[in-house]
């Protein structure tokens, strides 16, 4: 037998951590009247459900946990009523879980890097 192709991978999942944030410029309580710049961390846990789709085999579902670990910054920019947000945050991901046989090492690891730009009113 020959590698596995997959049609998709699904995971849900349900997600809880904690953190920290700082600001640079700003604070938390005067959002409306000048830049603010803030940036934390946090650390949680996931517990949810992973599908996967393989070519020409039936489905297969398992629960997983997950532990990560993340850190963000962003940057408010108050305009005529709105706020200009920028962000960006770095995600690093260790998911178990026994969705193939125990003979094969089904973990994921991911490394995760986002931008958010918007609008906040």
């Amino acid at each position: 037998t020959g590698p596995l192709g997959l049609q998709y991978v699904n995971r849900t999942s349900a997600n809880l951590s904690l953190g920290r944030e700082w600001y640079l410029w700003g604070s938390a309580e005067e959002q409306d009247k000048a830049d603010n710049f803030r940036f934390g961390m946090d650390i949680g846990g996931r517990w949810g459900s992973m599908k996967i789709q393989p070519v020409e085999v039936t489905m297969a579902t398992a629960v997983f946990g997950s532990l990560f670990g993340a850190f963000h910054a962003d940057w408010e920019v108050p305009w005529m009523g709105v706020f200009w947000q920028h962000g960006v945050r770095l995600e690093i991901d260790q998911t178990w879980n026994t969705i193939l046989q125990a003979q094969n090492n089904s973990d994921i690891l991911s490394l995760n890097l986002l931008y958010r730009f918007g609008l906040r009113f």
